[in-house]
């Protein structure tokens, strides 16, 4: 029983260093995504604004 303690608190330090990991890499992971997406809204907006059709105004008479 000694020894399984011993080494469950040699493996404590261990697991709370993969634990903090995983917590950077999900943070990570979720800004990057955002960062994408943010970046793909953004350039949708560019091509519909780029794309908007002009109407042809000469046809119509002044009042």
């Amino acid at each position: 029983m000694e020894r399984l303690a011993q080494k469950l608190w040699a493996n404590a330090d261990t697991r709370s260093k993969g634990a903090v990991d995983w917590i950077v890499l999900t943070t990570g992971a979720t800004f990057l995504a955002v960062g994408i997406l943010a970046s793909l809204i953004g350039a949708s907006a560019d091509f519909a604004r780029d794309t908007v059709i002009e109407t042809d105004t000469s046809f119509t008479q002044p009042i």
